[in-house]
């Protein structure tokens, strides 16, 4: 689970990595239902994926968490976010790259070396360098370094415009939407007294108990 940045809890899923590049850094996998039939279901394919296992108090404790959070949303919520997920996924892998050429300036660029602590500009350090050339480079660098800045930048305010155009749709609907429950049951805590150090005990035995 996770903090976002307005403070509210999210249970992180798989992150998935397109051909273009986007990055889908997603909370688990969210259903649409609209009867108590259908909420039904969902638990009960939920539950399926729980382990479980036996201790010196139960003969079938819970060994994994289960997490349910069930949220009143309608189709201009829907979309929203899904123009938020849009967003985020250009937005990830620009802003790594930026990082990127940054960090590839100071340290694999050629453009300046360390001696000790002092940072020497390989123009001035080697004389079988041409200045003339070592600026162009420099410049090219440089240009590239804020085109990618500028990328990063542009898709963080597309990201917030994203993000206000969620809050919106929740303020517009005045209350109607956006309400939500976290249920959490957490995995069996139950003490268990078995004497776990005899001969025998399965390795499955020991890791159930943990």
């Amino acid at each position: 689970m996770r903090e976002n940045a307005d403070g509210e809890m999210q249970v992180r899923g798989h992150v998935k990595l397109l051909e273009d590049g986007r990055v889908y850094a997603m909370n688990q996998r969210s259903v649409l239902v609209k009867s108590t039939d259908d909420a039904a279901e969902v638990l009960a394919v939920g539950l399926a994926h729980r382990a479980a296992g036996a201790s010196s108090l139960n003969d079938q404790s819970s060994r994994s968490h289960g997490v349910l959070e069930l949220e009143i949303v309608n189709d201009d919520l829907i979309r929203a976010r899904d123009e938020v997920a849009e967003a985020e996924a250009s937005a990830i892998p620009l802003g790594k790259a930026a990082i990127d050429r940054n960090i590839g300036f100071w340290t694999t660029s050629g453009f300046v070396r360390m001696d000790g602590r002092t940072m020497v500009l390989t123009c001035d350090d080697d004389a079988s360098v041409d200045v003339s050339d070592w600026m162009d480079r420099l410049r090219q660098e440089a240009a590239e370094i804020k085109a990618a800045e500028a990328a990063s930048q542009e898709a963080n305010r597309a990201h917030e415009v994203a993000r206000q155009r969620e809050r919106d749709v929740i303020a517009e609907a005045d209350g109607a939407i956006g309400g939500k429950v976290l249920l959490v049951d957490l995995a069996g805590a139950d003490k268990d007294d078995r004497d776990l150090a005899k001969a025998g005990t399965t390795r499955e035995e020991k890791a159930e108990s943990i």
